[in-house]
């Protein structure tokens, strides 16, 4: 079932064909003489079996001139070659012997630095002969004292337990970082074919793969880094046979300036320094902390003279934003049932609140203007004022949105141009006809939400996603929504402070989807109740931490 073939570098056995795709085909070996054609063969590859003298037999060229070849009844083949020397080959396939064993693979010496040492020499071994056998062994030759006394001072900081029979290797070698270089010699018990004998070997702690496979009988590894490694070795058979691996374990130390007692030294130098650093700055700072002091108390008493100033000019303030925001008296007289929750986060805010009645209906609104302190409280005493007008312009609420958008752009003479402010404002504005009980609402970028009598979910009624002002057009539009209410329903508006307030406990924001269930949640209390529940449950929330941005909660129930 072998296809032979005579060439010029010897005789070759076509013995099968194996897939190209291993561990991934469902296709088997082939034997050599098969019937598929050469397209079907490309799926597969050819293996050979080459017997020359590279590989151990007294084979050479058989494809010189006669082209012959012939196997008897005994299956011996002769190969007429046409060559000077070798008329006429004999080749018996049965004769073959393929060794299926391992060979034994041996570690024989180890070099330190490149050179070769004789282990003996460096123990209190005190047998002579075997020391001077080693010699012999080691260097070919006896070494005077004092060849051998310089050695043995220039290795004497190896350190190892013992030395293994039969080839003498250190046991638990411990070498010194300056003796960081090692080089392993090694070999193959293979009786037949020593010279085809083939090995691979890896250094662990130091190499991530195996070497490629070599016929070199050493490995040499240099500056090497301290650490433990095992060196591994293993060696594959004329047939390929592979053995275990034998391994080798070692370790080398670092050198003195990276041990641990040099690291505590390094600490405790870098303290030192740093004390004296310190009490040098510290006598400094402190002839120097004397001519300050006097000059601080001064700026000290300036300072806060001009704080309290500040303050109070900033307190005079909210008594002037709280002036211009409506009265609760006439919110509670529109709807009784009904509350605000304000709360700014420093003592003027950004958030305002509106209302306003006429003879048909009644506007009330929750803003968010860009920022909260005293700009927001700028930003939010100039949206009242422009929203005011807008609703004694129009009682639609959308065209009241676009005035209001109008009105902004103008007052701060915004424009397309960098250097144009981009303040602005969110907002969500209704309209109720209290005798209808019919809202119409418009918002920008703030929502309305309702929840009905009995109900147990909130529906919102999504805003226009632009803000008043900024970047908005003067042209924009926003969109009403009429909602037909009824008795007991009812509808909150707000600003994003509530639900983007911080957990002092897990520094999470509140979200708006926990806002929402918070109000379907108080929806058995009265308007009062829920505004002292929801202030409540923030400064719960807030835990102390400080608070991010104001807080602006409208509720209204019909």
């Amino acid at each position: 079932q072998n296809i032979i073939i005579g060439t010029n570098f010897g005789v070759g056995v076509l013995s099968s064909f194996t897939p190209k795709l291993q561990g991934k085909s469902t296709q088997s070996n082939l034997p050599a003489q098969n019937n598929l054609n050469n397209g079907e063969l490309k799926n597969y590859t050819p293996v050979f079996e080459i017997y020359n003298s590279k590989t151990g037999y007294p084979v050479k060229d058989v494809n010189a001139g006669q082209n012959a070849m012939y196997k008897d009844s005994k299956g011996i083949i002769w190969i007429a070659t046409g060559a000077d020397k070798t008329g006429l080959v004999r080749f018996d396939p049965s004769a073959i012997n393929k060794n299926q064993n391992p060979p034994t693979v041996i570690i024989q010496n180890i070099k330190i630095n490149e050179e070769n040492i004789s282990f003996y020499n460096l123990t209190n071994e005190t047998d002579s002969a075997v020391k001077s056998q080693q010699e012999i062994m080691t260097y070919g030759k006896l070494l005077s004292n004092e060849v051998r006394d310089s050695i043995t001072k220039k290795f004497s900081d190896i350190q190892f337990d013992g030395i293994t029979k039969f080839y003498p290797l250190p046991e638990h070698l411990v070498l010194p970082y300056r003796h960081n270089h090692i080089t392993f010699e090694f070999t193959a018990i293979e009786p037949a074919r020593p010279y085809l004998v083939k090995y691979q070997y890896t250094l662990e702690g130091l190499d991530k793969e195996w070497s490629p496979v070599t016929n070199k009988t050493n490995a040499e590894f240099g500056n090497l880094w301290e650490g433990t490694y095992t060196f591994k070795l293993k060696a594959q058979s004329p047939f390929g046979v592979w053995s275990e691996p034998i391994t080798y374990t070692f370790r080398v130390l670092p050198p003195w300036y990276r041990t641990i007692w040099m690291y505590a030294v390094y600490i405790i130098l870098l303290i030192g320094i740093i004390i004296l650093i310190v009490w040098w700055n510290g006598r400094r700072l402190r002839a120097r902390a004397k001519e300050l002091e006097t000059e601080i108390k001064k700026a000290t008493h300036t300072i806060a003279e001009k704080q309290k100033e500040i303050i109070d000019s900033i307190t005079y303030a909210k008594r002037i934003q709280k002036a211009m925001l409506p009265h609760r008296k006439d919110i509670w007289a529109a709807f009784p049932n009904s509350f605000v929750l304000f709360k700014p986060k420093d003592i003027v805010s950004g958030d305002f609140y509106f209302f306003h009645r006429n003879n048909d209906s009644v506007f009330i609104a929750a803003a968010d203007c860009t920022g909260h302190g005293v700009p927001g409280a700028l930003m939010s005493m100039i949206g009242s004022d422009k929203l005011e007008d807008a609703v004694c312009q129009s009682t639609h609420t959308s065209e009241i949105l676009n005035q209001l958008n109008k009105g902004i752009k103008t007052t701060l003479r915004q424009s397309a141009s960098d250097e144009s402010t981009r303040d602005g404002m969110d907002i969500a504005l209704c309209s109720i006809n209290l005798e209808h009980l019919i809202v119409k609402y418009s918002g920008a970028n703030r929502p309305l939400w309702i929840i009905r009598k009995g109900q147990t979910i909130l529906e919102e009624i999504k805003p226009t996603k632009k803000a008043i002002g900024g970047l908005t057009d003067d042209s924009q539009q926003f969109e009403t929504h009429e909602i037909k209410l009824h008795q007991g329903d009812t509808f909150y508006l707000s600003t994003d402070g509530f639900a983007d307030t911080f957990s002092g406990k897990n520094g999470k924001k509140l979200m708006t989807k926990r806002f929402k269930e918070i109000l379907l949640s108080i929806q058995d209390k009265t308007t009062k109740e829920q505004e002292k529940h929801l202030d409540n449950f923030i400064e719960n929330w807030k835990a102390g931490t400080e608070q991010v941005d104001d807080i602006l909660v409208i509720g209204v129930r019909l």
